[in-house]
């Protein structure tokens, strides 16, 4: 049992002594991430305020009150922010919808505006490109779908009324229909009163910075155990032999060098975290900072069990590169998710760096979900006891 406990704190003693040469690999690392990161956030942030659709508009009504109104509509705010329409010719637009200048065209037929208001309803043609259609040709349709339905919304209602006023016998259509169109111009006019308002985001909840950071910090601690492949690294048989005769199993060492890793890294970041909280830059939770050692012992114990199951310490550091590169393009820590196939996504949530993402996502903004925690405890675990296992396979084959 001395031995043991003397073994235990000399591996943690030589994880300290360690901290030079990891700290160097760490920074190299740090450095090829931070680009990485930075390339990352410059993509999703370009043109991010150039949001608005172009679109063509081919006016063949061309009279004063038709005018008018398409005037007014171009100049609300909320349209602004959506489109920015130009007006051209028939022929101008087919052209620029085949060279992608557009994503669509809106066609004001002859007699638009009175067709409205005599019910015999002549609609505007949206044209949409045959080829490339993308999300935002997708929009705009649904965006006049919308619409259509609230102009059919708002006839049906002036026509119920005035069917309701004959039928009775009332004499006050005009009233009727005066009232109800300036309760129906309220609503057009205040969208809010009857438009919620959800945003969407490539990255789920974190922003685009603290998903790379999120994504970056992950990697480096992926990458980090080709830095502490010497204290990672599986033994040869005469060095186990050596530590049966002592009365120390293998599997003693393996756990006992993993809490060293893991003492150092959580020791670090946790330290990181505080100076962090003190300057103001993230704000301070209990459960964020328990939740950083289950990340440290998360992706130690994927690493160790790398090291473990390969022959040597060039074969591990290779299979722990590719493996994590892969695995986390997969898990759409590279490229958000939305933008990867269903199938993709779908293998992702299966890997543990997905959730190692998540993870550290909540442990930046505070908000750790239980549910996350367990999951990357849970693969933390499971990968100590492939290692265990593996290292009992090759006791009984006689290998160590």
């Amino acid at each position: 049992m001395k031995k043991k406990k003397e073994l235990f704190f000399l591996q943690i003693k030589l994880a300290f002594q360690s901290i030079p040469v990891i700290m160097a690999g760490t920074v190299i690392l740090t450095l090829l991430i931070a680009l990485m990161a930075f390339a990352g956030i410059k993509m999703m942030s370009e043109d991010e305020d150039n949001t608005a659709m172009n679109v063509a508009l081919v006016v063949e009504d061309d009279s004063k009150y038709t005018r008018m109104a398409i005037s007014y509509i171009m100049e609300e705010e909320s349209v602004k922010k959506m489109c920015t329409f130009t007006e051209m010719s028939m022929d101008e637009a087919e052209k620029a919808l085949s060279d992608g200048a557009v994503f669509a065209a809106v066609v004001i037929p002859r007699d638009f505006l009175a067709g409205i208001l005599n019910g015999t309803n002549i609609p505007a043609r949206i044209i949409l490109p045959e080829k490339g259609i993308n999300s935002q040709s997708k929009v705009f349709r649904e965006l006049i779908n919308a619409g259509t339905t609230d102009l059919a919304t708002a006839q049906a209602a002036i026509y119920a009324v005035d069917d309701l006023c004959y039928v009775t016998g009332i004499d006050a259509v005009s009233e009727a229909e005066d009232y109800l169109n300036k309760k129906l111009m309220l609503y057009a006019l205040r969208r809010n009163t009857y438009y919620g308002k959800i945003q969407f985001s490539d990255t789920g909840d974190l922003s685009v910075v603290e998903f790379y950071i999120a994504a970056g910090i992950v990697l480096l601690l992926l990458l980090s155990g080709i830095t502490c492949c010497d204290i990672l690294k599986r033994e040869n048989s005469a060095f186990w032999l050596s530590l049966k005769r002592q009365g120390i199993h293998p599997w003693f060492l393996t756990i006992s060098r993993l809490a060293g890793i893991f003492t150092v890294y959580s020791a670090m970041l946790c330290g990181v975290y505080l100076v962090m909280v003190f300057m103001g830059k993230i704000s301070f939770s209990a459960m964020a900072l328990i939740s950083i050692p289950v990340l440290v012992f998360s992706i130690f114990a994927m690493n160790l069990f790398i090291f473990q199951v390969t022959d040597s310490k060039m074969a591990g550091a290779m299979i722990l590169f590719l493996g994590t590169i892969g695995m986390m393009f997969v898990s759409g820590c590279f490229i958000p998710e939305v933008f990867l196939p269903k199938n993709i996504n779908l293998l992702g949530n299966f890997l543990p760096a997905k959730w190692l993402t998540t993870l550290c996502g909540q442990i930046l903004t505070g908000e750790v979900w239980i549910r996350t925690l367990g999951i990357c405890l849970l693969y933390g675990t499971g990968f100590v006891l492939l290692t265990v296992f593996y290292q009992y396979l090759l006791e009984q084959r006689g290998k160590i």
